[in-house]
């Protein structure tokens, strides 16, 4: 596997709640799925059926159906419950269409809606199992990946996505089902995605400055450690992170939960607990039927 000189260290990416019954072992609709880790700028989420957006801070939950909307200069980036990470680049938007887990056959699935702009996805290795899936659709692509990374910039006028393929193995193929022409790409391949056309391959190198600005606003401080647990493996087990109390008006705040870390991991090092913080959040765990639940701290 090669590595990329933009990324510290390994590469990689996620995942939460409070579920009071659990017949099925596929996550709640009503809990959410994953956290704004890590944030810069503004940051608008609006939730099924609401008008209003929340304004996003680190430690802000995301739900199924929630579309996410970053303004100029502004990125974030989300940790799943389901064992991968995005990072949102400025004037994107995207909706969560679907992240479930059913623990009986271990098959993972996530669909995002990219409707415009940038997004950098960090994919577990469970999602090669199990026919597991993680998939980004365009108006022009469906961009998949099981167990890599990749780039996605998805343009409206003209419409054109644009995939760059990272780590491993992407596959894409058109939006549209009677287009044939799906293809994988490997590190240092792309691929151009037109309406009604199969994808136009090209090859880039981790150096060109057109990818290298792609990443660099895909990539968001203080992100890189949730990356590097997702590589390995850490976000498979038991999970915990605190939420201490911010400021609600500055929502610039480049730092995630002071205390998100996986419990697999011996040693990691993660940004200070606030000192005027007073919030002492249970801990979040697996019953007996591997549904999420919250352990109240003693």
């Amino acid at each position: 596997m090669r590595m990329i000189p933009l990324l510290k260290s390994k590469l990689i990416t996620f995942g939460f709640i409070v579920l009071t019954a659990c017949p099925i072992n596929l996550y709640a609709k009503d809990k959410n799925v994953g956290i704004i880790n890590t944030m810069s700028g503004f940051v608008e989420n609006y939730h099924e059926g609401s008008a209003k957006p929340e304004q996003m801070k680190p430690g802000s939950k995301i739900y199924i159906n929630d579309r996410l909307i970053t303004m100029k200069n502004s990125k974030a980036q989300i940790i799943f419950r389901n064992d991968s990470a995005i990072t949102l680049g400025p004037e994107s938007e995207l909706i969560i269409t679907n992240d479930s887990f059913d623990k009986s056959s271990g098959k993972r699935e996530t669909v995002l809606s990219l409707v415009k702009g940038k997004v950098r996805s960090v994919i577990g290795k469970s999602y090669s199992q199990n026919g597991s899936k993680f998939e980004v659709h365009t108006s022009t692509a469906i961009a998949g990946a099981r167990g890599t990374q990749n780039l996605i910039d998805s343009q409206q006028q003209p419409d054109k996505t644009t995939v760059y393929g990272i780590e491993d193995t992407t596959f894409v193929r058109n939006s549209d089902d009677t287009v044939g022409g799906e293809t994988d790409l490997g590190p240092n391949k792309g691929a151009n995605v037109l309406p009604g056309q199969p994808p136009e391959l090209f090859d880039f190198e981790f150096t060109d400055p057109a990818f290298t600005e792609l990443m660099n606003s895909t990539t968001q401080q203080g992100g890189e450690d949730a990356e590097n647990d997702l590589s390995m493996g850490a976000l498979e087990d038991e999970q915990k992170f605190e939420e201490p109390e911010k400021d609600e008006s500055d929502v610039s705040q480049t730092q995630g939960p002071s205390d998100f870390q996986m419990e697999k991991i011996e040693e990691r090092e993660t940004p200070p607990v606030q000192e005027e913080s007073e919030t002492q959040p249970g801990k979040l765990g697996f019953d007996e039927n591997g549904c999420i639940e919250e352990i109240s701290s003693p």
